[in-house]
């Protein structure tokens, strides 16, 4: 979210609790950044506190799943719960160490054999636990059964993971680098167990997310309603024939980056049909296979503690669901049929997942067609805000430490206020359970913590029922400075 500004950290973006990294990788042990030059600096906060050194030795997995399991279980039970868990593994590490896992998971693994491959599947591993413990205190707390659960990777893997058979990785627009694993969990579903290729966008999470909510008690409320996201809880819950999205977006990108595509680039799906334009080259990884042919341990694969947790909520023994992408043939043709950094591409992605066959030339009324909505997408997108890079924020400027370094002035926060207000709250005739309302601060206007429309809080220090002053911050609340109110309501 950005943290330039305190403004864009978590906290003051619609999160009560932050632990962790505010950079996109980091040591898993010494909760360092370091992209080389004077970019290395420690990066762990819990709430807007530096405690990297605090932490030190300690595998970042596991604090993330301790802290995950103490939010859990301190948690008022008569609240609903958003619980949002992005997981630093396996990204890589540190450009000297990129591989790092506790050596109980990486020797536990022996049947793999090349040392790369090893070291990423043990992240994984311990990952796999993480995600286990979580689930085991939320039964512990009697919340499973009134849980959903979602895991999803946010893109292709690059590197020693692999996205075979699908073509490209990380940073490109292929199918390899685009389309995430995901699954989700959830007793609540009309039907389970299946594996489900409904067509789906990110931005389809917030409003699948409204409808869970909505249909597990809770009432919510979505300010402005014009979003990109589209409910998928009917495709998702009952494996519904047809999914409601027919398109999505990949990416428009109208900034050439040296790194990643030489000039504009963009994609588009509609229906079966993808259309890609500027991306880099790409191939096709090999097979990551195993180097022994014995088979993987069943303990790797299982858990019993948690098999018999889902047998106690009704669900029948899991059994394997491997979900394979077929691709046919590779044409001898397939690696420069298209050069996607001269003409546009158009590939039908249903029939061909692995990008073999460039269908621009034979099927140009459906090109063009494809192109006047990526148009139509593009002459209403708003204008990159990319700035150039600020020295100011290096670590060697700050004691070492990665954080926030500009303050920005009431001008800069204009417009703020028109974020679109996002809230949920019990339905309850209890009246000590709160209808998630702003109060009013004292200019008259609703109570805004930094900028946003937030509820009113209690200050996790004092307790004590607070409203917000605009533009203030104190260390006793750690969000925004506050004076007590006597309203008859607090959140």
């Amino acid at each position: 979210m950005g943290f330039f500004a305190k403004e864009y950290t978590p906290l003051y973006r619609g999160f009560d609790t932050h632990f962790g990294p505010y950079q996109g990788k980091g040591d898993y042990y010494d909760h360092i950044s370091d992209n080389g030059g004077d970019t290395r600096g420690y990066d762990f906060h819990d709430q807007e506190e530096h405690v990297a050194q605090e932490y030190a030795g300690r595998y970042a997995t596991e604090l993330y799943a301790e802290r995950a399991q103490r939010i859990i279980t301190e948690h008022d039970k008569t609240k609903p719960l958003f619980l949002y868990m992005p997981f630093q593994s396996p990204h890589t590490a540190l450009p000297s160490e990129p591989l790092q896992a506790p050596d109980r998971y990486i020797d536990r693994l022996s049947h793999i054999k090349s040392n790369g491959r090893r070291k990423y599947a043990a992240m994984v591993s311990a990952l796999d636990d993480a995600v286990g413990n979580i689930t085991q205190t939320l039964h512990d707390q009697g919340m499973l059964s009134n849980s959903i659960i979602i895991f999803s990777s946010d893109n292709g893997g690059k590197s020693t993971s692999s996205n075979y058979p699908l073509r490209g990785a990380k940073n490109k627009l292929w199918e390899g680098g685009t389309r995430a694993a995901a699954f989700v969990w959830s007793p609540l579903f009309k039907k389970s167990g299946y594996v489900s290729n409904h067509m789906m966008h990110v931005t389809d999470w917030l409003p699948t997310l409204f409808h869970m909510a909505a249909g597990m008690g809770h009432r919510c409320e979505l300010e402005n309603e014009q979003i990109d996201g589209i409910d998928m809880w009917e495709a998702l819950s009952s494996n519904a024939e047809a999914s409601p999205r027919k398109e999505f977006v990949y990416n428009i990108d109208p900034t050439p980056r040296k790194r990643y595509h030489p000039g504009p680039s963009h994609a588009i799906r509609v229906g079966d049909m993808k259309l890609t334009f500027g991306d880099r080259q790409s191939g096709w990884g090999s097979p990551p296979g195993l180097t022994t042919d014995d088979p993987i341990p069943e303990h790797l694969l299982r858990s019993p503690k948690l098999e018999e947790i889902l047998i106690g909520l009704g669900r029948q023994e899991v059994t394997s669901h491997p979900v394979v992408v077929h691709c046919g043939d590779k044409p001898s043709d397939a690696s420069y049929n298209c050069q996607v950094n001269r003409s546009p591409c158009l590939y039908n992605i249903t029939a061909d997942p692995c990008e073999y066959r460039n269908l621009a030339g034979s099927l140009p009324q459906t090109l063009a067609d494809l192109q006047h909505k990526l148009q139509q997408y593009q002459d209403s997108m708003v204008e990159p805000r990319n700035q150039p890079t600020d020295s100011a924020g290096l670590p060697i400027y700050h004691d070492g430490i990665w954080g926030p370094w500009v303050t920005l002035n009431e001008n800069d926060l204009k417009g703020w206020s028109e974020v679109p207000s996002i809230s949920c709250s019990m339905h309850s005739s209890d009246p000590s359970i709160s209808e998630n309302k702003p109060e009013i601060a004292e200019n008259g206007r609703q109570c805004k913590p930094c900028r946003l429309r937030r509820p009113c809080i209690r200050c996790r220090r004092c307790g004590q029922s607070k409203r917000c002053r605009q533009s203030r911050s104190c260390r006793s609340c750690r969000r925004c400075r506050c004076v007590n109110t006597k309203s008859k309501r607090s959140t």
